[in-house]
């Protein structure tokens, strides 16, 4: 059962078809969550920043060196 040369050629373009397909899946799927990854980042970039300003600020306070001076919450 020798296939002709123009069936051997459709039988590989419909795998290269097919294979293509897959590829273009995989891609979509990939974007998908290259997209999401990207938001979360945009997210946690944003709460670093937020930390990182009240890092700041409690850093400009000036500390109080006596421990008596905060008295715990069940005084």
């Amino acid at each position: 059962m020798n296939e002709s040369p123009a069936d051997a050629a459709e039988t590989r373009l419909t795998a290269i078809e097919t294979a293509l397909t897959h590829l273009q899946h995989e891609l979509s799927q990939m974007h998908s969550v290259l997209l999401a990854h990207t938001q979360e980042l945009a997210g946690l970039n944003r709460r670093i920043e937020k930390f990182e300003g009240r890092l700041e600020r409690l850093s400009e306070e000036p500390e109080d060196s006596d421990p008596r001076a905060h008295k715990p919450p069940h005084y």
